[in-house]
């Protein structure tokens, strides 16, 4: 059975260890069930939730 993995998150920024995620999640997935991963998707949060988690690093004034 075909599937889709979507990683959702800030990625503020997108960084190398995203895409090893996708590819250890495939090979997990793949490895202990019937699903074959035919596509990863990032799936960005909003801008809301990106400004709240890095409100403490934002400039003063």
């Amino acid at each position: 059975m075909k599937a889709l993995l979507t990683l959702g998150g800030a990625f503020n920024p997108v960084h190398t260890q995203h895409v090893a995620i996708m590819k250890l999640i495939r090979e997990i997935v793949e490895s202990t069930t019937e699903f074959q991963i035919v596509a990863g998707y990032l799936a960005p949060a909003t801008d809301g939730y990106v400004k709240t988690k890095l409100k403490h690093l934002a400039m003063k004034g």
